[in-house]
């Protein structure tokens, strides 16, 4: 898309919580990606429009569904999240306000060990990042035939990139949102995963 776009993209890979920092505070990073909404980013970031999707919802023990229809029905279980992940606003609030606990681990990766050896009964996880942890990461091949997705997704949630506000080069955020469109990025992302 930045191709398409006319620039050259060059990814650096961060811990989540660094590259946002690093994304709002270093003037030589554009943004971050991918990232979901959340009102309160934007004070410090423009979001391009969505370039893609993924389901969001849990993973857990295949040998251990969990059942449920409302986050209340998760009250009292062990969960895993991500510090400074966005998630559903609803299940940001609910964990916020104490209604649900929630162990904030540094990674997915970490808490897909922690629901394989049975420390948290599900973990907030976005379901193609799951499998694709679970197929390429060594540390996780023992757990790989033992996790799963839960059968009920908390949303499906679109994808963007955050650029920097301060500062911000409008007409390269331009640019990639024409990109987007012209090369029909969410089919392409579709792909990809497949």
């Amino acid at each position: 898309m930045f191709a398409k776009a006319g620039y050259e993209l060059v990814v650096e890979f961060y811990p989540w919580n660094r590259a946002v920092n690093l994304a709002k505070t270093n003037k030589k990073y554009a943004g971050y990606f991918p990232e979901y909404y959340a009102k309160d980013l934007e004070k410090d970031f423009i979001f391009s429009k969505p370039f893609g999707k993924g389901p969001l919802g849990f993973a857990e023990l295949k040998s251990k569904p969990v059942p449920w229809s409302s986050l209340d029905d998760l009250k009292g279980m062990k969960l895993g999240t991500v510090a400074g992940y966005v998630n559903t606003q609803a299940f940001d609030d609910m964990v916020a306000s104490g209604g649900l606990k929630a162990d904030a681990a540094r990674s997915d990766m970490a808490n897909l060990q922690k629901v394989g050896a049975g420390r948290i009964q599900l973990a907030v996880i976005d379901e193609n990042v799951m499998h694709y942890l679970l197929k390429t990461e060594p540390a996780l091949k023992r757990y790989a035939d033992k996790i799963g997705f839960n059968a009920k997704v908390l949303e499906d949630k679109k994808l963007y990139v955050c650029f920097r506000r301060d500062g911000a080069d409008m007409q390269m955020i331009d640019a990639f949102n024409k990109a987007v469109d012209a090369v029909n990025a969410a089919a392409m992302l579709d792909k990809k995963l497949k």
